[in-house]
């Protein structure tokens, strides 16, 4: 058996104890419904969501380094790129592209202060079949 690091370890098992009481109470939700469901079947769902949420969560700070300053460069013209912009304190997250004449359609609404190529989609062998 391979050595396992006593946090690991507890980590481990505090997931799975939390897995069981999402899926608990997601069942019992459902069931108010009238719906029957699978418990091994939700689980697989629910875990897969899980591994989706941490990947994007992991691709997005991943892809932090990738964020440019508008002040340092603008976006290539005519290509949509992502957008960081903010508007009355909030910040948003939108997609623009820049015009011939260098100007961006949504910066009347936004106060753009960083930009990024938009990402690839997924692959298709990134989508589970089953």
């Amino acid at each position: 058996m391979a050595y396992e690091p006593m946090f690991q370890l507890y980590q481990t098992k505090f997931q799975e104890a939390t897995d069981e009481a999402i899926l608990d109470s997601v069942i019992k939700e459902v069931l108010k419904t009238g719906v029957m469901v699978d418990r091994g079947e939700l689980l697989k769902a629910l875990q897969y969501d899980r591994r989706q949420y941490e990947k994007g969560y992991a691709d997005g700070r991943n892809d932090a380094a990738k964020w440019t300053a508008f002040s340092e460069t603008t976006p290539p013209v005519h290509e949509y790129v992502l957008c960081l912009g903010t508007d009355e304190g909030k910040s948003y997250i939108y997609i623009d592209f820049a015009l011939s004449n260098g100007e961006m359609p949504y910066t009347s609404l936004y106060n753009p202060t960083h930009w990024m190529p938009l990402p690839e989609p997924p692959k298709e062998e990134d989508y589970e079949t089953d």
